[in-house]
């Protein structure tokens, strides 16, 4: 076996790793921004609460239901960007003492095949759960687009409200 193939599989595993962490870190930014967002929708709601729930013509209705939509949808896509934190573990080649001691006494084919192993493995397993940690983040980022959408149309229904 030739030590390039080892090579060219911890390579491939540290793109995996790496792709780990930035999904990792994307949702931790993306958290954060929803519970800020979240948090102040609320307020607003809880300040105004005699306002919004007590809707008397169809805007004050379209008012309510964008916002509760709006709500709905962020509350989703932090729950999504969750999931993409929270889904598996990351993948270690395993190495320990016992392991490099029978390295030492192993043909140079055995050992190659025995570490190009240790990177395979994991990558096998990290890659498939890079792929659900992606789609759980590409679902964060859509809900949280429709529920920007539906805030800037908030906004606007709040706007002419005002004006009528």
């Amino acid at each position: 076996m030739k030590p390039e193939i080892i090579y060219l599989a911890r390579d491939r595993y540290a793109q995996e790793h790496k792709q780990f962490n930035q999904i990792a870190e994307k949702a931790g930014r993306i958290i954060v921004v929803i519970t800020l967002i979240i948090s102040l929708l609320t307020a607003a709601m809880a300040l105004f609460a005699d306002a919004i729930f007590s809707p008397r013509d169809f805007l004050e209705w379209t008012i309510l239901l964008c916002q509760v939509f709006a709500l709905f949808c962020l509350v989703c896509a932090w729950g999504h960007a969750l999931l993409a934190i929270k889904f598996g573990a990351n993948q270690v080649p395993p190495f320990q003492k016992h392991e490099f001691d029978h390295l030492q006494q192993a043909s140079r084919e055995d050992m190659y095949r025995y570490i190009l192993d240790c990177y395979v493995a994991p990558t096998e397993k990290l890659s498939p759960l890079n792929n659900e940690k992606a789609r759980y983040l590409q679902f964060s980022y859509q809900e949280l687009a429709i529920g920007g959408y539906l805030l800037a149309a908030l906004l606007m229904l709040l706007f002419l409200k005002e004006v009528i």
